[in-house]
Order: structure tokens, then C-alpha cells, then sequence
């Protein structure tokens, strides 16, 4: 897959991720498209490294919403942080 794609489908998950965690976020729409991509990129590269499986799947695209939510979630503790 190129990184074209893994940028648009990063898009995408972000926004998925976004909008299932709960609460409200006080993060720009693009720190949350760049917090799919590097869900979407994290979960290709150790998809293929590991081989438990290939791209494009659909399991690495819900491993992608997970990571991504999980990036999510830090970067909102990390934000409760500094307030």
C-alpha cells in the first residue's frame, strides 16, 4: 500500500478514534488526522514485520482505530496535565 493510502485511511481513523472516545476533546482536526496516520503507518509497519498479517486488511485497519484511539487517550491525559 502507498503512503497515499496510508495517509487518507489514517484520515479516516483518526476521525473514528476521535469521535469513540468519550468525552470532549480539545484537539485540532489536524493533530487528529495526524494522530490516525501514525496509528494507520504503526500498525502497517508491525503488521508486516510481525506477519501476522497483511496490507491492506481489515484487521490492521481496526489495530490502526485502536492505536489511534490510544493516542487519543494519552494525548488527552497528557493535556489534563498541563492544566
Amino acid at each position: 500500500m502507498s503512503w497515499f493510502w496510508h495517509v487518507l485511511l489514517g484520515a479516516a481513523i483518526g476521525i473514528v478514534a476521535r469521535s469513540t472516545h468519550p468525552g470532549k476533546e480539545k484537539m485540532s482536526w489536524i493533530l487528529t488526522i495526524v494522530i490516525g496516520i501514525a496509528g494507520s503507518v504503526l500498525a502497517a509497519i508491525s503488521g508486516e514485520f510481525t506477519g501476522w498479517y497483511g496490507v491492506p486488511s481489515w484487521t490492521g485497519f481496526f489495530i490502526g482505530i485502536a492505536l489511534a484511539f490510544i493516542f487519543v487517550a494519552i494525548y488527552a491525559r497528557i493535556r489534563v496535565g498541563k492544566e
